[in-house]
């Protein structure tokens, strides 16, 4: 057809108009169509916001915990290195007050000492003579005092670790099977007495130090249960670093740990503090020196261990020790020649050498009751006067360790290269010089501690005049 060839008209290609209400209607529609879509783009953004800062607020809350945490491990470390610090300080405070009333405890005793050489050699010598037989109660008074006041200034001593010590080599069960049937009678019946003992662990130190140390705690627990209870004894091993030794005092290595428990009444906190002081007691007045645990804590600090209280009111007392634990193949030799007992020669001479005249007078009425001939000098430089004296003649020297300008020791020594036949003897109410007292050791020379009987000094003096035996070591006889 030829209309079907013919381009379209205008009229027919243009669309019929809208009615004006739907495109308004239309224009809306999209409208709210964009709103939508970018609602939901907001939308979209704010949960991806919301997610991103709710993470961040759990980063930071864990953050924040472990700064809390961190804070309040730091705050403890530093509390702990406080509380730390505090006890070095407080060890420190009580080593230096130990240290001064140890140096005033040793300085009185020499001079204590000689006074009751005095007191109790006149005393001895007198009840020897028929006459003073009536006065035999009173005199037997004085000395037994003398002996009291000489325990006295022992303790003191030990306190002040001044005190002469034999250090032995031994298993620390040993001892403490040993004691077992004095400590039971110390505790009464009442009391259960407990042992639990490791076997393996030796020591080094005195003997009698180491007995003390459990007579003295087990007094102490006796009297803490009047009605009864069980008095704990343990022994155990323990290796101590290098920080836990610092902080103790005491070197680091192998220790013997000790520990005495009681269920007894207890202590307070204050009480624990000032329990290893001396002259410190909770006993009445005439029940308790003072002095018991502060000997206790001079004997392990002596031997170089560490000493330490636990004690709650009504739920007993626990004291732990730390003592050095030794190698079992330790040979110990004996410090004085074993001597061969044999009849003392005839009026030996003795050249007694004391700054002190009581002591003096004592030492040679003792000797001259004894049958010896008597030399006397107030000084180490009298003494060799008289020794250099072309007529002087005398077996033996005994002399005074403590004496102004020239000691004892210089004294002996001298003699010794001048006149190698005489025979030392040295005496002394205490030798606060450790490398004194080793020297001393070291040349074999006998030492006699003030306060002494007459017969022991007399005895001492005859058993020096006595040839040695051959194997004159304990260690070489064996």
């Amino acid at each position: 057809m030829v209309s079907d060839l013919l381009p379209p008209s205008e009229d027919a290609a243009a669309p019929a108009p809208a009615p004006p209400g739907d495109e308004r209607i239309v224009r809306l529609e999209r409208r709210l169509e964009r709103e939508r879509e970018a609602r939901k783009a907001a939308e979209g953004l704010l949960e991806s916001k919301s997610r991103e800062l709710y993470q961040a607020n759990q980063s930071l809350q864990a953050l924040t915990r472990d700064l809390e945490r961190v804070v309040a491990e730091r705050t403890a470390e530093v509390e702990r290195l406080m509380e730390a610090e505090r006890g070095r300080e407080d060890q420190r405070r009580h080593s230096q007050k130990m240290e001064a009333l140890g140096l005033l405890a040793g300085g009185v005793a020499h001079d204590f000492n000689n006074l009751l050489t005095v007191i109790g050699g006149v005393t001895q010598l007198l009840q020897a003579e028929p006459a003073l037989e009536p006065f035999r109660d009173l005199m037997d008074e004085v000395v037994e005092a003398s002996r009291r006041a000489g325990a006295l200034t022992a303790q003191l001593l030990a306190f002040s670790r001044r005190r002469s010590t034999e250090p032995a080599l031994f298993r620390a069960v040993d001892a403490v099977r040993d004691l077992q049937h004095l400590i039971r009678r110390l505790l009464t019946e009442r009391i259960e007495l407990r042992i639990e003992l490791e076997e393996r662990v030796h020591v080094l130190m005195d003997r009698g130090g180491f007995d003390q140390v459990l007579l003295n705690l087990a007094a102490n627990a006796r009297d803490a249960m009047p009605d009864g209870g069980w008095f704990l004894v343990r022994t155990s091993s323990v290796s101590l670093t290098d920080d836990v030794a610092r902080s103790l005092h005491i070197e680091p290595g192998d220790y013997l740990r000790l520990e005495v428990s009681d269920c007894g009444t207890g202590m307070d906190a204050e009480v624990v503090q000032r329990a290893f002081d001396p002259f410190f007691t909770t006993k009445p007045l005439g029940k308790g020196s003072g002095l018991g645990l502060a000997n206790v804590y001079a004997i392990i600090r002596q031997a170089g261990g560490h000493a330490a209280i636990e004690s709650t009111p009504g739920h007993g007392t626990t004291v732990r020790f730390l003592l050095p634990a030794a190698s079992p193949e330790v040979q110990l030799r004996s410090r004085t020649p074993v001597r061969a007992q044999s009849p003392q020669p005839e009026r030996k001479t003795v050249l007694v050498v004391d700054d002190e005249p009581g002591v003096r007078t004592v030492a040679a009425l003792s000797l001259r009751k004894r049958g010896f001939e008597v030399l006397e000098a107030s000084s180490g430089p009298q003494a060799l006067d008289i020794s250099r004296h072309p007529d002087a003649a005398f077996d033996v020297l005994l002399s005074d360790v403590r004496m102004p300008g020239m000691n004892g020791f210089e004294l002996a020594m001298t003699l010794r290269s001048e006149r190698p036949a005489v025979s030392l003897v040295l005496m002394s109410g205490y030798v606060d010089d450790d490398q004194l007292r080793h020297r001393i050791d070291a040349a074999g020379i006998p030492l006699i501690e003030k306060p002494f009987r007459p017969a022991e000094l007399a005895d001492l003096i005859t058993r020096r005049l006595t040839p040695i035996r051959p194997a004159s070591l304990i260690g070489e006889s064996q």
